[in-house]
């Protein structure tokens, strides 16, 4: 279902509070000028390509014209010649609260933030999937489970067709409802998401205590291993907002000489510690918690977002770390290498992952520049 068509459900069947909004919100994002979102380009017909998925994470504030990350995405989803193409958002879709309820006089401006992409949906064909993170859970107020559950709605009914009998959604919200997941899409031939909410794990407020296949942390890790060794030849990808290795602000370094951040400051962060730094005592149980599951159980990848910047990281007996928080256009965060960094970028971009033959993986790290134009920065291939 187009976007344009949620205006026409919600008159009909008087939708309100979780999905609907004022009728002038519904208006998809259509900038003008050169940069407007492209048209879809022609695709081949036949591709050894199995699967196309591209990463992205942190997009949740674009820029009202046009972000140019959003606008190359969509072009080389639109252009991609895999058999199945998915874009997956990492988390913090609408900052900087979600989505509040249709009273709020911040709903429009959220509305508008994550139309622009499910715009992306629209007009590549592509699937989307929405992986919730912090600021989607009302940045840790008490609103948050209630935020998330109205983000999904919303994200339900713009994206799929909701008439009975209808086939799997163009958009979706994955987990769904404020559970924990894991939440598992099988992508073609090639390919298992294996999809969580991190932000279960830290969040202070209400939570669901009932209705979720997983409840419990104990239930959500042992489903994350059967999930990832049940996966067959397929290559699993985890994805998550919330990193458990970054050299970002949120991570491992303790930076007392960033330029931005006068050396109090830095000091009251390393002690107060964040909820959502590695030093938050929450955040260290899901650190631990995945860690041992990726020990004894490690998938291909676990992509994340959080940190706003652009992360390949390699360690031994561990999947492929990949940090890609640099969605919305310069809407950056420092960022330095660490022990097993392939690559880091202060630099706003998505990832792409193609899935090649019968084996082939080829990961590209994709920069964005201003005239929403993206370049290979990083690429790296396994047979």
């Amino acid at each position: 279902m187009r976007i344009s068509a949620v205006r026409r459900l919600v008159s009909a069947t008087g939708i309100i509070g979780l999905c609907a909004a004022p009728p002038a919100a519904f208006v998809a994002p259509a900038p003008a000028g050169p940069t407007a979102a492209p048209l879809p380009l022609r695709r081949s017909a036949v591709s050894d390509t199995d699967v196309t998925l591209f990463l992205i994470g942190d997009a949740g504030a674009p820029a009202p014209a046009g972000d140019p990350v959003l606008i190359a995405l969509t072009r080389e989803a639109s252009a991609a010649h895999a058999q199945h193409r998915v874009v997956v958002f990492l988390g913090d879709n609408i900052y900087p609260r979600g989505l509040p309820d249709t009273l709020d006089r911040g709903r429009a401006q959220a509305v508008q933030r994550i139309n622009a992409q499910l715009h992306v949906q629209e007009a590549s064909g592509a699937r989307v999937i929405f992986v919730p993170g912090n600021h989607d859970w009302d940045a840790g107020h008490a609103d948050g489970w209630a935020a998330i559950r109205r983000e999904g709605a919303y994200i339900d009914h713009a994206g799929g067709d909701l008439s009975p009998g209808a086939g799997v959604a163009g958009a979706s919200m994955l987990p769904a409802n404020g559970c924990p997941g894991p939440a598992v899409v099988d992508v073609g031939a090639r390919v298992r998401l294996v999809l969580l909410d991190s932000e279960w794990w830290l969040a202070s407020g209400p939570k669901p205590t009932d209705g979720c296949p997983a409840a419990t942390a104990e239930e959500v890790l042992d489903q994350l291993r059967h999930d990832i060794a049940g996966a067959g030849t397929r290559r699993v990808i985890v994805g998550a907002h919330h990193p458990v290795v970054s050299g970002g602000v949120h991570g491992e370094p303790v930076r007392w000489t960033d330029p931005f951040r006068s050396l109090p400051s830095a000091l009251a962060r390393r002690l107060i510690r964040d909820a959502q730094d590695f030093s938050g005592a929450k955040y260290r149980v899901l650190r631990a918690a995945l860690d041992s599951v990726f020990a004894s159980t490690p998938p291909f990848a676990f992509a994340t977002g959080h940190d706003h910047a652009l992360q390949v990281i390699s360690r031994d007996h561990a999947p492929l770390f990949l940090v890609s928080g640099a969605g919305t256009f310069h809407h950056l965060d420092l960022v330095e290498p660490i022990r097993g960094t392939r690559f880091e970028a202060h630099e706003s971009g998505y990832m792409r992952l193609d899935f090649v033959g019968d084996t082939g993986v080829r990961l590209s790290v994709r920069v964005v520049d201003a005239s929403a134009t993206a370049r290979d920065a990083y690429t790296q291939e396994w047979p």
